[in-house]
């Protein structure tokens, strides 16, 4: 799914490749709407809500000719699917953000949604990826991203300059920023 978010952003034209792998997007899509995470390794493969949003970018950008109906139904059911349940993290609803956003939700219907990733700010002006853990720049730079891209957030409001801070303050020289591993050690 990743891959043809990765094209889309480099402007890729439709062709066999991305519809074989809408094709196979919809042949997986769950009853319930969604698609299931496979591999379990936070924060981009923590959850289902990862996938839906890579998804639901899929179907909006690369649609097959002729089958425009069942590309139609799996975008219905997996938005159905965002607006129905309850992230439980902040990851989870910054990726909440952006499926319904780039599934063109109302912006009149994002806006509580949006509301509660600006509420999410720290005093350092980072967020977290668990109310446990410190602020840190995945968790920060995703919900900037979802602010911008989903959330219609300018780069120049207040909250989000804040955000901006923390992430230039705690890079390091070379530009990389550390981020804590929540993954299980199984390798």
């Amino acid at each position: 799914f990743q891959g043809l978010c990765a094209l889309d952003a480099l402007r890729y034209r439709p062709d066999a490749v991305t519809a074989a792998f809408v094709r196979y997007l919809r042949e997986t899509q769950c009853n319930d709407g969604s698609w299931r995470e496979a591999a379990g390794r936070p924060p981009l493969e923590e959850s289902s809500w990862v996938e839906m949003h890579f998804a639901v970018r899929a179907l909006k950008a690369f649609p097959m000719a002729g089958e425009e109906q069942a590309t139609e139904r799996s975008l219905r059911r997996a938005l159905e699917w965002l607006r129905r349940e309850t992230p439980a993290t902040l990851n989870e609803r910054a990726f909440q953000v952006l499926g319904l956003g780039w599934g063109t939700e109302p912006r009149e219907r994002l806006q509580p949604l949006v509301r509660a990733l600006l509420d999410a700010q720290r005093s350092d002006g980072g967020r977290a990826q668990l109310p446990t853990l410190e602020s840190d720049a995945w968790a920060t730079g995703l919900t900037l991203f979802a602010l911008h891209e989903a959330g219609d957030v300018s780069a120049t409001d207040p909250a989000y300059q804040r955000g901006i801070e923390f992430l230039l303050r705690t890079q390091f020289e070379d530009g990389s920023c550390w981020v804590r591993n929540r993954t299980w050690p199984f390798q």
